[in-house]
């Protein structure tokens, strides 16, 4: 069986198509309380950083993926492949931190004392935004897998995923009412919770029915 991993396909989440940038841009060189406003694709993006470390990152390692840092240790888990990776490359180190802390002072971040040192996790204000930014990703990763012409499919990676997201998986799926993603589904099927089979199986017979 051929494996793929979404994880590993890096694409551009953070365009007009999925984020509203109506937001004028931040100041460099700022202090969290000198930020007035971020534009909304930059707080997803820093969302999405935080995601890319499973709630073991706490800023300063959010900040290092933002950056593009070529720490080894950070290499060595693959988080060069998250699409916000550099995302804030053209920035210092302060700066970044800066636009974390805006994020936590607004409400969507927190942090939770887990070991030696505080990880940054998501309020519900964040994580309604992140669970959005991250349907539309794996959306987009079952589109490259239609199109790269693969028959066999290794959906095990979804099993990590909640229940709420994969819930908002479906609904996007649902919506496009395009049955080119029952070879997917079916996979999926194959390798699912219980949590997510029934509304899983549900979709998979109204694709069906568009078919």
């Amino acid at each position: 069986m051929v494996e793929v991993r979404l994880g590993f396909l890096r694409c551009a989440l953070y365009n007009h198509e999925t984020m509203d940038a109506t937001h004028r841009d931040d100041p460099e060189g700022a202090s969290p309380g000198e930020i007035q406003q971020l534009r909304f694709r930059d707080v997803a993006a820093i969302l999405r950083g935080v995601d890319a470390w499973h709630g073991e990152g706490g800023r300063d390692q959010v900040a290092q993926v933002l950056k593009g840092s070529r720490n080894r240790r950070l290499l060595e888990r693959g988080i060069q492949t998250c699409p916000v990776y550099a995302y804030f490359r053209d920035l210092t180190m302060r700066d970044i931190m800066a636009r974390i802390d805006w994020v936590i002072d607004r409400g969507f971040l927190t942090t939770e004392h887990r070991g030696r040192s505080p990880k940054l996790v998501y309020t519900m204000r964040g994580w309604d935004i992140e669970k959005e930014t991250m349907a539309a990703e794996l959306v987009r990763g079952f589109d490259e897998l239609v199109a790269s012409g693969l028959t066999l499919f290794n959906m095990n990676y979804l099993c990590e995923r909640s229940p709420e997201l994969l819930d908002r998986v479906l609904d996007k799926v649902l919506d496009k009412k395009d049955p080119k993603y029952l070879p997917i589904l079916e996979a999926w099927l194959r390798v699912a919770p219980d949590s997510i089979r029934r509304r899983l199986g549900g979709v998979i017979t109204e694709l069906r029915k568009a078919g």
